[in-house]
């Protein structure tokens, strides 16, 4: 522990941070120094401006100080945050997570104090009023609902909007990267996603230097709750017995009155009804559907006259205001007109719903299209975005303009009779994932999951086109995050934010140096975007210890290439579905800590992935029906070791090693840092593809550079060398080394081999002659037999199979020969084997 406190001061007094220390914890004229005795520990206010040598000795270790928050005289903060305690330091955690997603746009640290918790800080660019930082600390609070006071606990910072009398100085708090005054533990920035505490050192300096502006802290709180959520809470503080029958005839008939929908006015009572703890949901919802009968028969139905009698005017005038805001499209009352309309059987108004939606849906140039899968989506011309029928996005559709329910049994009907319209009238439309290389028009076609596609014609040309008007439809993102590429401002290169770096070693399963995997990378991530000229894909293995920054270097380029909320997964033994699923909606899919999967059917579908195979399944609750998944995705693992074993895999593999990290950032840093720089990063990529476009025009005739079975991968790694954007002599040498890699792998890895080098010690002159493959096969059977291991081949055609692929590393390390003879009493022609063991 002494030696890791020390660590840490080095790490804090390399960068000299005192300085930013002292730059956002000083300015007034008086601090707190701690006080500890055996009884007692308080801090005592000391009436001298915070210096620099004070805060050197407090990040020594030296002494304990505290920073009063509120700047003297103006009532401003330069910082504000969270002070998590708890017994118990996995509720900490989880607090310090709970509070940190409303801080996704924000720069901020994660601060362990050094005993039972920990602090969120967010450091500011200018002083903010301390009114609006208290809004905003509170607010998270509030909205998370975490206690106040108790063995788990949140404080705000900062706790006061004001300074006053009684209160000249205001609440403090402990200043960081000091000792803890009861655990004399050594307080620390961490970094949540890569061990926290116990995880590698972060760069002090790097943390406090990054601030936030007042226009991001404010966003915090600019959203706030919904307007429907606002509608419930209004008429729950008025939900009490002996009005609660009466309340909800009201409502329904005032919502009524305004074109509200039934199930849209069902749904706001269940919620009214949930959070008021009513115990009489069924009366409720059966009133409102007796009141919109009503309405509908064009009798008498109370709305805003009975409300007045029972809410406040200003309760009056925020209902009729928030009422007004989310009032229910006109088509809503169409289908509401067909679904109550009586003397019709149930399913043909379900079939004539189903026909309005679809003439809706087809307005003003939308369109519902499907593809060779029977997948369908809707398009949105206005909005040029592209919605999956059966999502939940599409679920919110049907809801907002039509007011279906996917729970209530009109609306099923509705939804069945709409899905059969699509399959039989819909238009096959191909539907594209990111990027699309057209071989005919040689130009690519890239969407960063909004409405604009670039259009790559090499030279440095970029046009922009939108959606469904360039000649192709792409899928965009579900979150509505995307990417805008800035060509305006000063060109960043993107190699400095996804590949340069990044640590690599050279080892046993990646021989390539360090700068030859620099450049095997920058291929891959080239390659992602010619898919079409890639029918057999290298799946990309990162592997490193814990702190080499694997997973982050993933997670870095699936963010800036698919989406910026997308995230590497995780395998769970048993749910194959669930990355089946995945597969079809990804151009990209990162797999995280592969050893520790433990999945056997893996491998086979990696191997599927990477030739692009077709994955055929059975339908769900279908004896005889198929379904197929046409992979279309670049895959990237991660894992500390090499987690396969079998030799078809190996060689599709493209292994980069990466070494621990001397001095990390914390991952939410450099995830922010990829926000602040993205539309520049996509400008210099779109700017670089243009050059690989280029030469791919030429259609340049190359031969494969080495025997790899990438092929396609080392063709396109042969075309792009004469681009400037990569080093030609580096990527060359990493393809070399990649394939001596793969052979590599496959020996040291081989149960075979193992025997094979056992017989060979044992036996040197028996393995010198020739034998046939079954006789080889028996060999070592028997062997593995004997050890009592599980022979992994079952024929002697699978060993030949195995050794035929190590042939050249078969005949380097044990002088192996293969020969053809003619077989009299089988008639044929027999491969033979032998090793020259005692040529040696």
């Amino acid at each position: 522990a002494m030696t890791a406190q020390l660590a840490v001061q080095d790490k804090i007094r390399s960068k000299n941070v005192e300085k930013l220390l002292l730059e956002i914890f000083g300015g007034n004229p008086y601090y707190a120094k701690c006080i500890v005795s055996d009884a007692d520990m308080y801090y005592k206010p000391v009436e001298l401006a915070l210096e620099y040598e004070n805060i050197k000795e407090h990040t020594k270790g030296k002494v304990i100080l505290g920073s009063y928050q509120l700047m003297q005289g103006i009532d401003a903060v330069k910082w504000f945050g969270w002070d998590v305690d708890s017994s118990d330091i996995l509720k900490a955690r989880k607090l310090v997570e709970q509070i940190t997603k409303y801080l996704e746009h924000v720069p901020y640290a994660v601060e362990y104090s050094g005993g039972k918790g920990y602090h969120v800080l967010v450091f500011l660019k200018e002083p903010l009023p301390a009114v609006d930082a208290k809004k905003i600390v509170d607010w998270v609070r509030e909205s998370e609902g975490l206690q106040k006071r108790g063995s788990t606990h949140v404080e705000c910072f900062p706790k006061q909007d004001r300074l006053t009398r009684s209160r000249p100085k205001g609440n403090l708090l402990k200043i960081p990267l000091g000792v803890h005054p009861r655990s004399h533990a050594q307080s620390i920035f961490v970094d949540m996603l890569n061990g926290w505490e116990t995880g590698p050192i972060l760069e002090p300096c790097d943390i406090l230097s990054y601030k936030a502006s007042a226009e991001d802290v404010l966003a915090i709180i600019e959203s706030g709750p919904d307007l429907e959520t606002q509608l419930v809470e209004l008429i729950s503080a008025y939900w009490r017995d002996g009005v609660r029958h009466d309340l909800s005839l009201f409502l329904s008939g005032y919502l009524a009155h305004e074109g509200w929908g039934v199930d849209q006015t069902k749904e706001l009572i269940r919620k009214i009804v949930t959070r008021s703890d009513d115990d009489e949901l069924r009366n409720r919802l059966q009133t409102v559907q007796t009141t919109f009968s009503r309405h509908k028969e064009g009798k008498s139905v109370r709305g805003r006259q009975g409300l007045g009698e029972i809410l406040p005017v200003s309760a009056m005038q925020k209902l009729s205001e928030l009422v007004s805001l989310i009032r229910a499209p006109d088509t809503v009352a169409q289908i509401d007109d067909i679904r109550y309309s009586r003397g019709r059987p149930k399913l043909e108004s379900a079939r004539l719903a189903a026909s309005v939606i679809w003439t809706i849906l087809h307005d003003s140039g939308c369109k519902i299209f499907q593809n060779k899968e029977n997948l369908a989506y809707w398009y949105d011309s206005e909005t040029h975005t592209v919605i999956d029928e059966g999502s939940e996005q599409w679920d919110s559709l049907l809801n907002k303009i039509f007011g279906l329910n996917p729970i209530e049994n009109f609306s099923k009907l509705t939804a069945t009779e709409l899905r059969l319209r699509i399959i039989r009238d819909a238009p096959i439309i191909p539907i594209l994932h990111r990027t699309f290389w057209s071989e005919s028009a040689k130009k690519l076609y890239v969407n960063l999951g909004g409405p604009e596609v670039y259009i790559i014609s090499g030279e440095g040309k970029i046009d922009k086109s939108y959606n469904g008007e360039c000649g192709y439809m792409f899928i965009t993102n579900i979150s509505g995050e995307y990417v805008i590429p800035d060509f305006d401002t000063q060109r960043v290169d993107t190699w400095d934010h996804l590949v340069n770096d990044l640590s690599f070693t050279t080892s046993s399963e990646a021989p390539a140096t360090p700068d030859e995997q620099k450049e095997l990378l920058k291929a891959w991530l080239l390659a992602y975007f010619f898919q079409e000229m890639l029918p057999t894909k290298p799946i990309l293995a990162m592997l490193g210890i814990q702190g080499s920054g694997k997973t982050t270097a993933i997670r870095r380029i699936l963010r800036i290439l698919e989406e910026p909320d997308s995230d590497v997964l995780s395998i769970p033994t048993d749910k194959q579905d669930a990355l089946r699923a995945s597969i079809s909606s990804h151009r990209l899919l990162a797999l995280d800590n592969l050893e520790k999967s433990g999945v056997w059917w893996l491998v086979d579908l990696l191997n599927k992935l990477s030739t692009g195979s077709h994955i055929e399944l059975r339908k769900l609750y279908h004896t005889n029906r198929k379904y197929t998944i046409v992979p279309q995705c670049f895959v990237a693992i991660t894992a500390v070791n090499m987690p396969f074993s079998d030799e078809t895999l190996f060689t599709r593999l493209l292994v980069l090693e990466m070494t621990k990290l001397t001095t990390p950032l914390p991952e939410y840093v450099l995830q922010r840092k990829i926000r602040e720089y993205g539309p520049a990063i996509w400008a210099d990529l779109l700017i670089k593809l243009s050059s690989v476009v280029e030469i791919l025009k030429d259609d340049p005739m190359v031969l494969p550079p080495t025997k790899s079975r990438l092929v396609d991968f080392t063709v396109f790694c042969e075309k792009i060398k004469k681009s400037k954007i990569i080093h030609a002599k580096n990527l060359s040498g990493g393809l070399l080394s990649m394939v001596d890699s793969q052979m590599k792998q496959l020996k040291e890895s081989s149960q075979a081999i193992f025997l094979l080098e056992e017989w060979l010690t044992l036996k040197p002159q028996e393995a010198s002659e020739w034998k046939t493959f079954p006789q080889l096969f028996d060999i070592l059977q028997t062997m593995s037999q004997a050890r009592r291991q599980t022979f992994k081949w079952k024929s002697s055609q699978g060993l030949y199979r195995h050794f035929s692929t190590l042939k050249e590393r078969l005949c380097d390390d044990f002088q192996a020969e293969f020969k053809d003879e003619f077989d009299p009493h089988k008639r044929k022609e027999v491969l033979k084997i032998r090793f020259n063991v005692m040529l040696q």
